[in-house]
């Protein structure tokens, strides 16, 4: 200590010495440094470091000490923040004689105006950190109390933290959480919210009470409406510990949980994104906490609040989201990601955003709701979709129409798809006699291509975008009407042919995917299942908190129950079968003959995969520039959204694939298709790149697509799970029990309301006593709900999946031969990274840097192209081959191997 003091000024040291510190408090257990003689001078340091302006002194010394460099250098990860280390000093040295607790209580007076929301500054950062690390050990340590010493040895530090005690610390950091809650600064308030999510399991009585009243004294708030966003954060996070002690509060929770629902449905205003993702937030808490929050049928005299209130609600929440895919219609409220979330389109609205609940909010509410009241709902939706047209909001419709069929696919087929389909038809069927004509572009005036309007196209972004969401999940459902569903393909293809629609083409490219993943595709079909719950002695109005699963044990496995999955029937198999005959078996032999008739070899003569060869010589003759430019894209996007079935469809064969001494076992669907589709696709590609077939920008980026989805076979379950994963986390973070909530739920009633009559250590000798010597606070797991459980399982089947397609050959990673389909298609993606439109060569570069990560091998062969461009004289092109090769070659893969 003295050392410490005779450097003052100097941060670095500070923050080692406190470090240093922090350790010595943690892992002296049994107390043999004198700790009562240091304490006035340790408390003096760790006051200083968080470095806030006390009286009139500022909040960093105008003088300062810099670190040896070499100190630097040696030791720079040890240099951990000062705030953490001091939040560490204060929680492992209270002991039962006091230690810090009564300097923890003298610095939460300090520093209670200084998370006040008027008064942020620099300090704000280091007080953010202070109370989320007194937050964490102090529950660290009460977990670590929680197991018995071995063999009769004393408690660590001193002794346990007596409920008293505990109490006691809880009162202090209350005093910073609510002036924290409120910040101004959304770190600060994130960290005030999490913390009384975590000591509500830690002391109900003392936390749940002060989180209802801000949340009442919020609502009634005229000047101050800022402060609802943090109270509903708050609520929702509270959500489950008031269920699991519903004493805590004066008025039943029930009552307390429906008197919330139906009071915060103003929060659904599109004016307001922040207070709408809260409201949605608290609703899908309490979904996912409530066991059968709709009750199992229709209400029923004696049915608790929450259960009578729940048809009520649900009318009045279809009406506010009625209103606010209306709003989101508007330029105004999309694209930008603000307000602090991330949005990877900048088409979409806040309720697409990352840390947007909305998605999850949907898919429980549909699959929680009994039959009438589902029913209903159905057909309320129903009709609204189908009298209303919101082009610039398809993407939340679509969530919303994917979660409705999710719920009841026969049933939201009949009522909801089918008629959907049937306007899709007649809307193609309408445009076929277009009014409006417009000159080719390709410079013949005696040719006239009809267009499409921008209203047209909208109607039908409207139309097939929310059917290509709905039969995402919509399974064996599609079989009966399969004919329905390849008419209205047949027609909308058409119809961006002859319309030079490329806004259709690709909506009916994006509907041709939807219908192969739902068909090959594995997913869970009762994801959402409620976990029931049955109490000995609970009137049956009673709301019971929903079981939720801790850990991945056999118990575990057990509480999830049966999961059931979709497992494509052989009906579904033959159906994408005939979807692949149709869109990508088809379109080869068209794109085969308008090559052969462009004067190029025929592709695919290796592996003949026409039985018409007659019609496919004469499918590419009479054919304007402009109608062939048109009719390539159509066939593009068929085989686009033909490769929709991913790696269902088999990759490129390798002979090194079966000598893998070890390999990842995963699929993401059932095996379709012919053997050696990929190849025969990857052939007139090929030969339609050697033809310079595509030569107009849209064209070549729509190919591009196309070669990568064929070079990159298992890239779409990545990309899926990629941008799940993130979605997945913000979840969790909000609906994950602490393992501390294991911990109190073994103390008696008395213990757990901060009562001093039972001691910790009679609880944990009955503990003992009762579960063996077995027992163990790592029994104590987090808890989640079972549809969190199960969704991050299927996200770790779409994970292997696409790994056991990009690690197959492993370890040799041996591309395929120079002869083979796949290098010939990395050959042209080469050439493509020199191409003269910078789009084009972006994306052709990207694709190329994936090829070469999954086969290190094929990077050699690669390099001399790319370093003549470079030396090339000046030419036509020759600049913008320079720069792309300039680009290809300092991505990652080729600059390591040229170095």
């Amino acid at each position: 200590m003295n050392l410490w003091e005779a450097q003052p000024q100097c941060k670095y040291w500070t923050a080692c010495m406190l470090g240093m510190f922090a350790r010595m408090a943690k892992q002296d257990r049994q107390r043999v440094l004198d700790w009562e003689a240091l304490m006035p001078r340790l408390i003096t340091q760790c006051l200083m470091a968080i470095e806030i302006p006390v009286g009139g002194s500022l909040a960093s010394s105008p003088i300062g000490r810099r670190p040896p460099r070499e100190c630097l250098i040696l030791f720079s990860q040890e240099c951990i923040p000062r705030a953490k280390s001091a939040a560490k000093i204060l929680i492992y040295l209270i002991s039962p004689q006091g230690g810090t607790l009564p300097h923890l209580s003298t610095l939460a007076d300090i520093f209670e105006n200084y998370y006040h929301p008027s008064n942020g500054g620099q300090w704000t950062v280091a007080l953010t950190t202070l109370l989320r690390h007194l937050i964490g050990h102090l529950v660290k340590r009460l977990a670590s109390e929680a197991k018995p010493p071995p063999n009769g040895k004393p408690f660590p530090w001193g002794g346990p933290i007596n409920p008293e005690q505990r109490a006691a610390i809880i009162r202090c950091l209350l005093l910073l959480i609510k002036r924290g809650h409120y910040s101004k600064n959304n770190t600060l308030s994130a960290a005030a919210t999490m913390a009384m999510g975590t000591l509500s399991y830690v002391e109900p009585a003392v936390v749940l009470p002060m989180v209802v009243e801000r949340f009442e004294e919020a609502l009634l708030t005229v000047t101050a409406t800022h402060q609802l966003v943090a109270a509903l954060d708050a609520l929702s996070i509270c959500i489950r510990p008031l269920l699991l002690q519903p004493l805590t509060v004066d008025m039943p929770v029930d009552a307390m949980i429906a008197q919330a629902l139906m009071a915060t449905l103003p929060g659904i205003d599109a004016n307001d994104p922040n207070k709408t993702l809260a409201t949605l937030k608290l609703y899908t808490a309490v979904l996912s906490s409530v066991a059968q929050a709709g009750g199992a049928q229709d209400a029923r005299e004696g049915d608790g609040a929450l259960v009578a209130v729940f048809p009520e609600w649900l009318d009045h929440l279809l009406e506010r989201l009625f209103t606010l895919f209306s709003n989101l219609d508007q330029p105004g409220h999309r694209g930008g990601g603000g307000d602090g979330h991330s949005a990877t389109d900048p088409e979409v609205s806040f309720l697409m955003y990352g840390s947007s609940m909305y998605r999850p909010f949907m898919e429980l509410l549909f699959a929680r709701l009994p039959p009438p009241l589902y029913r209903h709902a159905l057909q309320r939706i129903a009709r609204f979709l189908q009298t209303t047209t919101l082009p610039g909001a398809v993407s939340e419709v679509g969530v919303l129409a994917a979660a409705i069929v999710w719920a009841n696919p026969d049933q939201a087929m009949e009522l909801l798809l089918v008629p959907l389909v049937k306007q899709v038809l007649s809307e193609t069927q309408a445009a076929q006699r277009p009014a409006t004509v417009q000159a080719s572009s390709s410079g013949d005036s005696g040719t006239k291509i009809p267009l499409l309007s921008d209203g047209q196209e909208a109607v039908f972004k409207w139309w097939i975008g929310l059917l290509t969401a709905g039969l995402h999940y919509a399974g064996s459902s599609v079989v009966p009407h399969k004919a329905l569903f390849m008419q209205a393909l047949d027609s909308s293809f058409s119809l961006a042919e002859k319309m030079s629609s490329l806004v259709v083409g690709e909506c009916a490219s994006q509907l041709l995917s939807s219908c192969m993943v739902t068909l090959v595709c594995y997913y869970p079909k009762d994801q959402y299942k409620g976990v029931d719950v049955t109490e000995p002695g609970v009137e049956g109005g009673a709301v019971l908190p929903e079981r939720w699963i801790a850990g991945s044990t056999e118990a575990a496995a057990k509480a999830v129950g049966g999961v059931e999955w979709h497992i494509p029937s052989s009906a579904e198999k033959a159906v994408a079968e005939e979807l692949l005959e149709a869109y990508l078996e088809e379109p080869v032999r068209r794109l085969a003959a308008l090559c052969r008739a462009q004067g190029a070899p025929a592709p695919g003569s290796a592996h003949p995969a026409s039985d018409k060869p007659e019609a496919a010589e004469d499918a590419g003759a009479g054919y304007s520039a402009e109608q062939k430019k048109q009719t390539v894209r159509v066939l593009l996007l068929q085989l686009e959204g033909a490769l929709g079935a991913r790696s269902s469809l088999a990759d490129f064969q390798r002979a090194d694939e079966d000598d893998c001494p070890w390999m990842l076992i995963g699929e993401a669907g059932v095996r379709v298709g012919k053997p050696l589709a990929r190849e025969r696709v990857a052939e007139v590609v090929h030969s339609m790149v050697q033809l310079e077939l595509c030569a107009d920008p849209e064209t070549l980026l729509l190919m591009m697509r196309v070669l990568d989805d064929l070079l990159s076979c298992g890239k779409r379950e990545f990309s899926d799970w990629q941008q799940s994963l993130q979605a997945w986390r913000t979840d969790a973070h909000i609906l994950t029990q602490p393992k501390v909530a294991g911990i109190f739920d073994r103390l008696p009633d008395d213990a757990s309301m901060g009562s001093s009559d039972v001691e910790l250590e009679d609880v944990q000798e009955e503990a003992v006593q009762e579960e063996g010597e077995d027992w163990d606070v790592k029994g104590c797991q987090k808890a989640r709900p079972r549809w969190l459980v199960l969704e991050r399982a299927f996200l770790t089947s779409l994970w292997r999946a696409s790994q056991a397609v990009y690690f197959k050959g492993m370890p040799h990673r041996t591309p395929p031969p120079p002869e083979s389909a796949f290098s010939a298609l990395l050959g042209d993606v080469r050439e493509l990274c020199m191409h003269r439109y910078k789009p084009v060569r972006q994306y052709a570069q990207t694709v190329m840097e994936r090829c070469f990560k999954r086969f290190p091998g094929a990077v050699k062969p690669c390099l001399p192209p790319l370093l003549r461009a470079l030396s090339a004289p000046t030419e036509d092109g020759a600049e913008e081959a320079a720069l792309g090769a300039c680009a290809a070659l300092s991505g990652r893969s080729l600059s390591r191997y040229a170095i």
